[in-house]
């Protein structure tokens, strides 16, 4: 793959919230399907009632799916309220960041996976496939709770800044990857570096801001000849 390509698709995975949890479902659809051939190979017993398995199961995916809801809501009215006082540039920060790309993930992993256990019960309840659906929920829980306190404090100005500073830092260093130890020395009189050499200019018809470039294509380039 070429780099302009490839630097999209970076970008467009790392920008967007839905991937990871989309993935999560697939994840889930895949996971009950192996858990559903344990059981039968197992054949466990089961002591839960069908019926009261369904109503709860049915319960909790209905809390999950709530949690869902809550933080998308929460998440973009954040983001509208921080960019308002703050800058709009924040939201692309938002929007990329891991902890709420993997929390959600998770709800949506354990919302998929309770559906499908829902479906799947028949005259009795598979009991590797409904503890690890029961473990999944608490889990859901832990990763909730922890993703509101990191929410709260990423949206402090100090932790906008923060985030602003580290990623400015970040350029800096792709830009400068070597760090000068000693004193600096005078500058140097560059001359006339590009004396008798030819020059060739390239238009774009489209317009644009620079974001980026391949820099290693670009040095190919340059020493190519």
């Amino acid at each position: 793959m070429k780099w302009l390509p490839a630097y999209r698709l970076r970008q467009f995975l790392r920008h967007s919230i839905w991937v990871l949890p989309a993935l999560g479902m697939l994840a889930a659809l895949v996971c009950i399907r192996v858990l559903i051939l344990i059981d039968q190979q197992v054949q466990w017993e089961s002591r839960f009632d069908p019926e009261s398995a369904r109503a709860l199961l049915s319960t909790l995916a209905s809390a999950v799916f709530t949690l869902v809801v809550f933080v998308s809501s929460a998440l973009l009215l954040a983001v509208q309220l921080a960019s308002s006082q703050l800058t709009p540039r924040i939201i692309a920060i938002v929007f990329k960041d891991p902890v709420t790309k993997y929390s959600l993930t998770v709800f949506v992993f354990t919302f998929s996976l309770s559906l499908a256990l829902l479906v799947r019960i028949g005259g009795s309840v598979p009991v590797i496939t409904a503890q690890v659906t029961a473990y999944s929920f608490l889990a859901s829980l832990v990763v909730f709770l922890f993703l509101i306190d990191h929410l709260g404090k990423a949206l402090r100005p100090s932790g906008v800044l923060r985030s602003v500073a580290k990623l400015g830092r970040e350029v800096i260093e792709s830009v400068y990857p070597r760090q000068e130890m000693g004193p600096p020395t005078p500058a140097q009189d560059p001359g006339v570096p590009f004396e008798n050499m030819n020059f060739c200019t390239v238009s774009n018809e489209r317009d644009g801001v620079v974001l980026a470039f391949d820099v290693a294509g670009l040095a190919a380039l340059g020493t190519r000849g």
